[in-house]
């Protein structure tokens, strides 16, 4: 009888273990999801900044060549 206790008591040590087991590896599963969801929103708002920035540099060429162009036709008219 007490040996069927002990082989009890173990097995359902055992369980309780891998239950613990599958527990932490679920959790440590689901902090490496929302690490790597957090990188890639952190990523694709830095690529977002980096097409604004490219844009405003974009623009202020244009400006820059529309107003030497304009600089330049007046100077040809003068």
């Amino acid at each position: 009888m007490v040996v069927l206790l002990v082989i009890l008591l173990l097995v359902v040590l055992i369980l309780v273990m891998t239950l613990l087991l599958v527990v932490i590896l679920l959790l440590v599963l689901t902090l490496l999801l929302v690490i790597l969801t957090l990188l890639l929103v952190v990523l694709t708002l830095l690529l977002l900044v980096l097409m604004l920035l490219v844009v405003l540099i974009l623009k202020l060429v244009f400006v820059f060549a529309l107003l030497l162009f304009l600089w330049v036709l007046v100077v040809m008219l003068i």
